[in-house]
């Protein structure tokens, strides 16, 4: 079974997490705390954001730090940009392989998307 790009946008779309995020979220969410990364103007960079829920679930718990978005999909993208409680945040569109935006203290990555079939797979060697 092969899933495209439309139908990982259709099920961000469709399952939005703004209110009840995954697990995934939460566990991030103590190991940041418990790391001490929750620096007031610290930078992190979620890469792959796709709705921005993930960065959403974060500025909750830690409204001091910096986060950047980052996914290929700009309708996901539009979504995290017009979220209440998201708005201050730069959300970006940008392969994950070829962006060389501003320096972060962290990044975030907490799923994998495969590329569609038309598209080559880039090398960072």
């Amino acid at each position: 079974m092969t899933i495209s790009f439309n139908q990982r946008t259709d099920t961000y779309l469709s399952e939005l997490r703004y209110e009840k995020p995954k697990q995934v979220f939460q566990l991030l969410a103590e190991l940041v705390q418990q790391s001490g990364l929750a620096n007031p103007g610290a930078k992190f960079l979620d890469v792959g954001c796709a709705t921005g829920e993930m960065i959403y679930y974060l500025q909750q718990r830690f409204p001091k730090i910096l986060f950047t978005g980052v996914d290929n999909q700009l309708l996901l993208l539009n979504q995290a940009k017009g979220k209440d409680g998201l708005r201050q945040f730069a959300f970006i569109e940008a392969d994950a392989l070829s962006y060389r935006g501003e320096s972060q203290d962290q990044g975030l990555r907490t799923r994998m998307s495969l590329p569609p079939q038309n598209m080559p797979m880039k090398s960072t060697h």
